[in-house]
């Protein structure tokens, strides 16, 4: 089995593609636009190569975008041009995001292009993070790969305190 974990960054996609390393090859990617006909996953350049993935080996693939609610993400992982530059960001000021008080980085777009229904001849599980760890053996039902107990993760939260009143001028 081959998985594609795709995320904007800071929603523990390194995490997952380390666990899906115990059941097959794992891929990780910071493409901000999925392809409607899948592709390989350019391992330099974390994002998706032009190379169409065959007919007859779509089905060895699993793409998954995993994330996390965007605050949290943003002060785990933003703080990083070369991140901002990976994830394919107009912006590259973190700290423009408490001034301008705008999506900067373009999170809602790069959700809503996993989440909305599109044409694709493959399919994208989409998995919260923070509800992930709960529910590990369904994760693992859906996706098709053995229970076992012993591999499972547990979560790592960085201690990242967030003032949301402060974000929202309050």
């Amino acid at each position: 089995m081959n998985f594609i974990v795709c995320s904007y960054g800071g929603s523990g996609s390194w995490m997952l593609v380390r666990y899906l390393k115990n059941f097959g090859n794992a891929y990780h990617v910071h493409d901000r636009y999925p392809p409607k006909k899948l592709t390989y996953p350019n391992i330099k350049t974390e994002r998706f190569s032009e190379k169409e993935i065959e007919i007859d080996k779509l089905s060895t693939f699993k793409v998954i975008f995993i994330y996390k609610n965007p605050i949290n993400a943003i002060f785990s992982r933003f703080d990083s041009v070369t991140h901002l530059q990976n994830i394919q960001s107009k912006e590259m000021k973190y700290s423009n995001i408490f001034t301008k008080k705008e999506d900067l980085f373009g999170i809602t777009e790069y959700y809503n292009t996993y989440m909305n229904k599109s044409e694709r001849n493959y399919i994208i599980y989409c998995i919260k993070y923070e509800t992930f760890f709960d529910n590990t053996t369904n994760f693992n039902n859906v996706i098709g790969i053995k229970n076992h107990k012993l591999s499972y993760l547990t979560t790592k939260e960085k201690n990242v305190e967030v003032n949301y009143g402060s974000l929202s001028g309050a």
